[in-house]
């Protein structure tokens, strides 16, 4: 996970992550985040842009002594498919 956070920081310097509402069950917390950055490095195979991408996503987390220990969710990732198919119609 931490090579994760390592390889998105170097992809878009200028992430930045907001919480836009947070809900919690019990020991479930539900997350809707927006994440935007410019993109500025290849990730996921898409190379660089030097678009600012916007993604909205829900997280699903299930929480133990304040850790999160189960995670998922979903990304509107049409933004970084629609991103990639003008990369590559511009090549």
């Amino acid at each position: 996970m931490k090579q994760d956070v390592v390889d998105v920081r170097k992809t878009y310097p200028d992430l930045r992550i907001r919480i836009v509402r947070q809900y919690a069950d019990n020991d479930d917390v539900i997350s809707k985040i927006i994440t935007e950055g410019t993109h500025l490095g290849e990730w996921l195979g898409i190379k660089t842009s030097g678009k600012k991408l916007v993604i909205t996503r829900v997280n699903i987390d299930r929480l133990v002594n304040d850790k999160i220990v189960e995670h998922g969710g979903a990304a509107n990732t049409n933004v970084l498919q629609k991103t990639k198919k003008a990369i590559i119609k511009n090549v």
